[in-house]
């Protein structure tokens, strides 16, 4: 993999979500940082529904030895992420929807609930129906 790097994010307190868009390789370590740039970002309130648009990104290398430390995260930020929900958005890739059912099963015992979406169609009905934003340099945490 290239050499890693931040992935965009950014949070959108009318709409109440906050969206990590990844635009390159995605690691466990970029993962979880994006992650908790979202929880940590002085917009993000408990209830807003956590966005991962995957459409842009290009490989997605999280090995199972990973598991536990998303679900420590997850732990972690319990209190951050009370009563969220996480959508992923796969962009018709088998194999991403296959690791966020995983991720799904992994989180709720924490009670988090976590859905797989195949387009961008899908995902909006989990926001307010609008579009999810193309993310730049100027909306990027």
């Amino acid at each position: 993999m290239p050499p890693e790097k931040d992935h965009p994010v950014a949070v959108f307190p009318d709409r109440r979500f906050g969206l990590v868009q990844p635009w390159g390789d995605v690691s466990a370590e970029s993962a979880l940082r994006a992650a908790r740039t979202l929880v940590d970002h002085p917009e993000w309130e408990p209830g807003f529904t956590e966005v991962w648009d995957l459409r842009f990104a290009g490989r997605v290398v999280v090995e199972p030895p990973a598991a536990e430390r998303f679900r420590a995260f997850e732990a972690d930020t319990r209190d951050r992420l009370a009563g969220s929900r996480t959508v992923f958005v796969t962009d018709h890739r088998p194999l991403l929807t296959y690791g966020v059912r995983f991720y799904a099963q992994l989180v709720q015992p924490l009670g988090r609930e976590v859905v797989a979406c195949r387009t961008e169609e899908e995902a909006v009905r989990y926001l307010d129906g609008e579009s999810i934003p193309r993310l730049g340099s100027d909306k990027a945490a």
